[in-house]
């Protein structure tokens, strides 16, 4: 009997120690809760629990008032987002073995953080903001975010976005105003079909080298400020903005499709450039091509329609499009000497133009060149031309021979009767009598000849020479973000 007696002992303790261990193990879960709405997290201290964790459910945020260095150490998964933002104290934020936020990740308005080290990520399930970090000069994304459906970054210290390069089709992305990005590029092979789908990549440093080369359809994409751009393998594109650039040449070799009705193609403002090719763009909502100093000739030998037309205007003496079926309104101001507007006058006679053809050009002698057709606003730019030339005459000749008949007269006495007639007409004109027939013509004239007006002679805008003479056109709006380009047709939309 006492060796059964020994036994139970031994069972009574050993069931003792168990229960103390597993009441030991919940106190410790309790402690460290991996599942709860919002953790809120100030300073390496309500950090340390969560390594516990490799699945963490909730959120996590780092109020402006956190301070030091935070690790966010032994989490894998956070099934939630990350929020750190408006906070002066951070200064190095880090998650060794982070490799997914289901949520997203945002990290704004952080004055001083310098160090962002999370080298397993690779996926942000929604959205990542890095805006207005001016101290994080290099990301820690060792292991690349390849999974994330769009980004933001801007106001940063970034020279290069190494470290995200989303695959696949994404939402779209903006990189703005980083003075120190030199360098983009990406794998991303298309946006999805959205009007916020944009990729927009403005204001980086004057340097700057954009590359997509697996970019093969797109919604929106604004370039500005870059100094090269390559997207290769693009075929169609909702909207292409290519506008302060200081690149040389530009050519998308594979782009057959650009914009809608409305939408379409704007270069503009790229002071550089020389050489611009689109050698299979076949169809182009509108085409807007202007302001760009050194760009001479333009060829595009396949477009065949654009519906809302084309605005063409620089410094341009060679304009070809040899395909041309179907184009809406057709602008072109050229400073180029003895421009050919005949070709186009040929479209427009063919109906291949169908809506009003205005080319201006400068002959050597400064003179302008108008090639224009009437509209349902009144005379052409050429017939008001030549009706203030033929005022203008009139009005010169008029003055040369009342001069003429007024030296006369100083050297020939005046008659009774010349004097008696003289009088009265001028009480005549002094109380209401008739106004001359030319006054008549010159207040029909003014009231016939205003100017068109276009937006502030910025982006669109229809700079003309003085003097010129130039019917008011309505004009639809190419989109070219903050901005509008100026096109004739119909408003569109702003996306």
């Amino acid at each position: 009997m006492p060796p059964r007696r020994g036994l139970f002992q031994q069972s009574v303790a050993a069931t003792a120690v168990l229960s103390a261990l597993v009441v030991g193990q919940g106190a410790t879960a309790q402690g460290t809760s991996c599942s709860t709405a919002i953790t809120t997290i100030r300073n390496h201290a309500d950090a340390t629990p969560l390594a516990a964790c490799k699945t963490f459910t909730g959120n996590i945020e780092i109020p402006g008032d956190a301070t030091g260095d935070i690790a966010l150490d032994g989490i894998q998964n956070l099934d939630g987002y990350l929020l750190a933002e408006s906070s002066e104290g951070l200064s190095s934020l880090s998650a060794d073995s982070l490799e997914v936020i289901e949520g997203y990740m945002y990290l704004q308005e952080l004055g001083n953080l310098e160090t962002l080290n999370m080298p397993k990520l690779t996926t942000v399930g929604q959205q990542l903001r890095l805006v207005k970090l001016p101290a994080l000069s290099n990301l820690g994304f060792d292991a690349t975010i390849s999974n994330c459906s769009s980004f933001v970054i801007s106001d940063t210290a970034l020279s290069s976005l190494n470290g995200i390069d989303p695959d696949g089709t994404t939402n779209g992305f903006n990189a703005t105003f980083n003075n120190d990005l030199a360098n983009i590029t990406m794998s991303v092979a298309s946006t999805t079909a959205s009007d916020s789908s944009t990729i927009i990549i403005t204001n980086n440093a004057p340097g700057l080298q954009v590359s997509f080369p697996n970019l093969s359809t797109a919604q929106k994409v604004d370039i500005e400020n870059a100094t090269g751009v390559s997207f290769p393998s693009l075929t169609t594109a909702y909207e292409l903005v290519l506008a302060g650039n200081a690149f040389t040449e530009y050519s998308a070799p594979k782009l057959e499709s650009v914009g809608n009705d409305v939408l379409g193609i704007l270069v503009q403002d790229n002071q550089g450039l020389t050489d611009l090719e689109f050698p299979v763009l076949v169809r182009c909502g509108g085409l807007t091509v202007q302001n760009n100093a050194r760009l001479q000739d333009l060829t595009l030998p396949k477009l065949q329609t654009s519906p809302q037309g084309v605005v063409l205007q620089g410094n341009l003496a060679n304009v070809s499009l040899p395909s041309l079926q179907k184009a809406g309104r057709f602008i072109l101001n050229t400073t180029a000497t003895d421009f050919d507007c005949s070709p186009f006058q040929d479209y427009k006679n063919q109906n291949i133009i169908t809506g009003a053809l205005t080319c201006t050009a400068s002959s050597q002698n400064g003179s302008s060149l108008p090639a224009s057709t009437p509209s349902s606003h009144g005379l052409s730019s050429g017939g008001k031309i030549g009706i203030g030339m033929g005022v203008g005459a009139a009005a010169i000749l008029t003055f040369v021979f009342i001069l003429v008949y007024c030296c006369r007269r100083r050297w020939a006495a005046p008659t009774q009767e010349q004097l008696r007639r003289e009088s009265a007409t001028m009480a005549n004109i002094g109380h209401g009598g008739e106004t001359p027939p030319m006054y008549e013509s010159l207040a029909q004239l003014s009231s016939n000849t205003t100017r068109g007006s276009t937006a502030k002679g910025e982006r669109g805008g229809m700079s003309r020479g003085p003097g010129e003479l130039e019917a008011t056109n309505p004009v639809f709006e190419l989109q070219s973000n903050r901005e509008f380009v100026e096109l004739a047709g119909d408003h569109a939309r702003r996306g």
